[in-house]
């Protein structure tokens, strides 16, 4: 058998290279849903962005109807 020394360094080299797997596993996942996150505000931005036309457009429409 070898050196326990060894086997330690090992063992705990086998371990950091299994987190550090999982680490970039977890980190592709924060970077697509962090790309996630921006096409949902992107879309609720321009949403928002259609709903103020549309309701400054009635507005304008009703203060028109209001001076005829």
């Amino acid at each position: 058998m070898g050196d326990p020394d060894i086997q330690k360094s090992k063992h705990f080299l086998k371990s950091l290279d299994e987190d550090m797997i999982f680490m970039s596993s977890l980190m592709a996942q924060i970077n697509s849903l962090s790309f996630q996150v921006l096409v949902a505000s992107s879309n609720i931005k321009r949403t928002w962005s259609t709903l103020d036309t549309i309701h400054k457009s009635w507005e304008n429409k009703e203060k028109e109807e209001d001076i005829s």
